[in-house]
């Protein structure tokens, strides 16, 4: 049997990129550790996060403003949980930027349990040990940051079938069942897949994309070859540069990548285009929605899906603080024909 070594990471299809930043790194205080695009596609960004060195696994998210919104339901990732240190602490930060959360609790653990901006089910659970995130942003310290994943629960089409590819194949245990769920762990890995039909869920926007395994370097060859003689289709082995890949589709419908342990992540929050885009960096760059780090205390929207989107907003907002200038002056000749050219110019901007 080939090794599966625990989960790599979680990529999601979400909104506007400006707003996934500002969530996951500002509010959630998680490292922006990668700024990039898609592989196929040099239009859209591919945006990670994680801890001070991308250890305990790695969220990832594809901003498809053009996409529908997507519904969460059988054949994908239900919810992810993340390991922190204090509930409380949490609690009171999303209570602070008026997140909705509840807690809840399941086989004897307590959750804290919310939605992202775009739909994303998310969680977070309070362990004592994990890995040490030394990470600071934005108010979370390096006491009460995100450890890194705990555990993703999945929704199947065929709970059986997908029980027999973790158990069988790739190694897992069953631990603990409950009415609702069956838990499987592998080392300090931990799946929990809901045993009951739901309703097929619908990829688009606030729905995981694909989870993805972690496999020893050198693997995937061997691993594909596995997964096909078990009857599975497979892509080829892609080289991803941080990682080799190989995705399929498992028989519960839930789309599963094997991703290799290296050679790693090239840790870079500035723009980065991918090596076989990387001619037309300047030009992607200049054509993607611009992206800023920022502190923020709120959470707010953004009426833009490109650069030239986000020029034409800049001007008119230059152009409203200017009349909102004037129109608090005394009303003279010349104030009230810069008004006039200022309202044409305006209307202008398309």
């Amino acid at each position: 049997m080939q090794t599966i070594l625990g989960l790599h990471h979680m990529s999601s299809i979400v909104k506007n990129p400006q707003e996934n930043l500002d969530y996951y790194a500002s509010v959630l205080g998680m490292r922006f550790l990668l700024n990039t695009t898609n592989h196929e596609d040099k239009n859209m960004y591919h945006l990670y996060y994680g801890t001070h060195d991308a250890s305990g696994g790695i969220s990832t998210y594809f901003p498809m403003q053009e996409a529908e919104e997507g519904l969460i339901g059988d054949g994908q990732v239900g919810h992810v949980t993340y390991a922190v240190r204090n509930l409380d602490f949490w609690k009171k930060r999303l209570d602070h930027f008026k997140i909705d959360n509840y807690t809840y609790s399941r086989f004897n653990e307590h959750y804290l349990a919310f939605t992202d901006p775009h739909g994303l089910e998310l969680e977070f659970i309070e362990v004592d040990n994990g890995i040490q995130n030394e990470w600071e942003y934005n108010g979370v310290d390096k006491d009460n940051n995100i450890r890194g994943f705990h555990k993703a629960a999945l929704y199947s089409k065929n709970p059986s079938a997908t029980q027999d590819l973790f158990t069988r194949i790739f190694g897992y245990t069953q631990t603990d069942e409950d009415e609702e769920y069956i838990r499987l762990t592998l080392n300090d890995s931990i799946i929990d897949l809901k045993k009951q039909r739901t309703e097929d869920g619908v990829e688009g926007q606030g729905t995981v994309h694909h989870i993805a395994l972690s496999i020893p370097n050198g693997s995937a060859e061997a691993w594909k070859k596995t997964l096909q003689k078990e009857g599975f289709l497979t892509t080829a082995v892609k080289d991803r540069f941080y990682f080799e890949s190989l995705y399929f589709r498992e028989k519960g419908g839930i789309t599963i990548e094997l991703a290799t342990e290296g050679p790693g992540l090239i840790i870079d929050s500035e723009f980065v285009a991918p090596p076989h885009f990387k001619k037309e960096e300047l030009a992607i760059k200049n054509h993607l929605a611009p992206l800023e780090l920022k502190e923020i205390d709120s959470l707010q929207t953004y009426g833009y899906r490109n650069m030239y989107e986000y020029d034409i907003l800049r001007r008119k907002n230059e152009i409203k603080d200017k009349i909102k200038e004037l129109n608090a002056l005394p009303q003279s000749e010349d104030t009230k024909q810069q008004l006039t050219q200022l309202k044409k110019d305006f209307v202008s901007i398309k």
